[in-house]
């Protein structure tokens, strides 16, 4: 369906997910695969054609790191994509986090400092935008983090700390359920959770084992859905302190590389 008028609202259905964006026609294209839950969310067009963090509210101040206008590409890959269940979202969280949790025992003291493939980011600034970043979304709920452990005294117990947070939230079904509006329209806390959180652990696991000298090899099944979201997401998730530009990668690269390629890293 194709939206000509500015600023005003479209249902869709809560699984569309995919929207695109014509800056030169001001047209928002919406696709509708043939997996759709039943729902509706409701999409501020104006604001998706021109990204002012006004309309978006808080989401659309903190998520700004996207930088630029949102642009998001119609991709025929998700026909037929269902979303997953809420338990599937919370062990999806707690297997990351563990993961993400084993890569900080493991950062050898001296390399807390070490710079990561994120610019101006050593190890323990990674961490502590992952933790930043679990607080961020718990505040689009109205919940907070409340007082953790410092990174700087102890990254581990931080984290420990702050995913716990994360992982309380996911595993009540009625808190799990909670919306808020979003950066992509009416969302729900369990459904951000999968998108932006378990992308980022696993992107940002691999900056830490990067950065520290530890096994940066990511999980086949991860670099599948990695890849899908970060082609949903489309030029909407680069800009300054988010990701760079395309790389090209290396002729006769594996899927991992051409990921990190993807997402402007160099592997």
């Amino acid at each position: 369906m194709e939206i000509t008028t500015d600023g005003e609202h479209l249902d869709l259905r809560r699984d569309v997910g995919v929207v695109a964006n014509d800056a030169d026609t001001n047209h928002l294209v919406a696709h509708e695969g043939s997996g759709a839950r039943k729902g509706a969310g409701r999409v501020d067009v104006g604001a998706y054609r021109r990204f002012d963090p006004e309309p978006l509210g808080k989401i659309g101040q903190q998520r700004r790191e996207f930088g630029g206008p949102v642009a998001l590409r119609v991709n025929p890959d998700f026909e037929g994509h269902t979303l997953p269940s809420m338990s599937e979202i919370s062990d999806r969280y707690r297997r990351l986090s563990d993961a993400f949790a084993a890569k900080i025992t493991a950062v050898p003291a001296d390399k807390w400092s070490a710079p990561t493939p994120c610019p101006d980011w050593t190890a323990r600034d990674v961490v502590q935008h992952v933790i930043d970043t679990q607080g961020m979304f718990l505040g689009f709920v109205g919940k907070e983090l409340g007082p953790i452990p410092a990174v700087a005294d102890d990254p581990r117990a931080a984290w420990d700390a702050a995913r716990a947070k994360t992982q309380h939230e996911l595993d009540d079904p009625d808190l799990a359920a909670a919306e808020f509006d979003g950066f992509f329209g009416r969302s729900r806390y369990d459904e951000a959770v999968n998108r932006f959180l378990c992308f980022d652990l696993v992107v940002h696991g691999w900056d830490l084992a990067r950065a520290a000298g530890l096994d940066d090899r990511i999980d086949p099944e991860d670099i599948t859905r990695v890849r899908e979201q970060a082609e949903w997401f489309g030029d909407a998730m680069r800009g300054p302190r988010a990701f760079g530009p395309e790389l090209e990668p290396p002729a006769g690269a594996d899927e991992q590389t051409r990921l990190l390629a993807f997402l402007g890293r160099r592997a």
